[in-house]
């Protein structure tokens, strides 16, 4: 007994070797970024419950236990788990277009008072994982057409229920992760021409089928101050953009900018957060927070080099995908680089079921990095 104890003891320390502290500190410093945008977005005030920095602050404590046990879990049995994971995240998809709360005319989110749940983040991990396990099961396989186009569909129908809430934005980042994914399978790259060769037709096609507010936010991507846009869809690019503009070299401080203060700049707290951030802590503090995901996204980047199989491997390049998407998106439609589109800012943006879903992927990257050598696995 004492033999296996000793012996449980070696393998614990040699598995926390492993453990990346500096993908922790860099997280606990963009969530510290994040609480204090939400903050000043928010309106500051009293530290009260109903305060959107102290709800987010609770949600980041349990999310932090969440990322904790699922980094004590062997992230192998995901694997096996995968079609269970898959399957459940399409039955909240399908049920929250049945009994979902209406939010902005959207009706995205589960209300169960402490938080409202959106089963579209979810979905990101659960495509992830999904795609993971077929994508390694196959292997070399992989170069056949067929299993080409079956990835294709395990992203597509979720993504088309996403689409119906309607949430274009969460829909593209299930896509990305698949092209992150792919890119390093063993697929072949005509594959990759051919998709595009049929889909620029298709998009065009289907661009005439689009509801008429998404059409209106290209437009008001290319010409915000048109006198159609300036009241409509193009408003809250220009203020986005005079925000950002405001905070000069060191910003404003914690109170921001015009625009928040008197509530030109709207969903400032989650889309548009990173203008208001801009306005608060200026080019200085736009370039300490990119500096971060920087460091973020090479961390995971790490994980995908060191991970000791294939399902680790992949799992990791979808989750780092998932959140480099999100960020150039995010601060792209911020600073008009890109058109709008409802896709939050990693750790930054308010919202606690994608805080969640960031923080369980973070604990399935480091349960692959401690279980990456044989000898540590056991």
């Amino acid at each position: 007994m004492a033999v296996m104890t000793a012996s449980a003891g070696i393998l614990d320390r040699a598995r926390t070797r492993y453990f990346d502290l500096y993908m922790v500190v860099v997280t606990l410093l963009l969530v510290a970024f994040g609480l204090i945008a939400v903050y000043s977005a928010d309106g500051g005030g009293s530290l009260l419950s109903g305060n959107l920095a102290v709800r987010q602050f609770v949600f980041f404590v349990l999310g932090c236990g969440m990322a904790a046990l699922v980094a004590l879990l062997d992230y192998r049995v995901l694997q096996r788990l995968s079609p269970i994971i898959y399957g459940i995240s399409l039955l909240l998809l399908g049920g929250v277009l049945v009994a979902g709360t209406v939010i902005g005319g959207a009706r995205r989110w589960f209300d169960f008072r402490f938080i409202l749940f959106q089963p579209s983040e979810v979905a990101k991990l659960a495509v992830a994982i999904a795609l993971a396990a077929f994508i390694s099961n196959r292997d070399t396989a992989m170069a056949r057409w067929y299993n080409f186009v079956l990835s294709l569909v395990i992203v597509v129908i979720p993504a088309l229920l996403i689409y119906r809430q309607p949430d274009l934005g969460t829909a593209l980042v299930l896509f990305a992760i698949w092209a992150g994914m792919m890119s390093i399978s063993k697929t072949r790259p005509i594959y990759f021409v051919l998709l595009a060769a049929v889909g620029i037709p298709t998009g065009y096609v289907l661009w005439e089928k689009l509801p008429e507010y998404q059409r209106n936010r290209l437009d008001a991507f290319l010409d915000p101050s048109s006198p159609k846009n300036i009241r409509g869809e193009g408003y809250n690019i220009i203020q986005a953009q005079n925000s950002i503009g405001s905070g000069g070299a060191t910003g404003n401080g914690i109170n921001g900018s015009f625009q928040s203060g008197y509530d030109f700049l709207k969903v400032r707290t989650t889309d548009f957060i990173f203008a208001h951030a801009a306005a608060m802590f200026g080019f200085l503090g736009c370039l300490a927070l990119l500096t971060l995901f920087f460091m973020l996204i090479w961390r995971y980047l790490k994980v995908v080099t060191m991970a000791g199989d294939s399902f680790g491997r992949f799992l990791a390049i979808g989750i780092a995908a998932q959140v480099f998407f999100q960020i150039v998106v995010n601060i792209g439609m911020n600073a008009r680089m890109l058109p709008v589109t409802g896709v939050p800012l990693p750790f930054i943006s308010y919202g606690g079921t994608q805080l969640w879903v960031l923080l369980i992927g973070q604990g399935m990257l480091q349960s692959i990095l401690v279980r990456h050598q044989k000898f540590v696995i056991g």
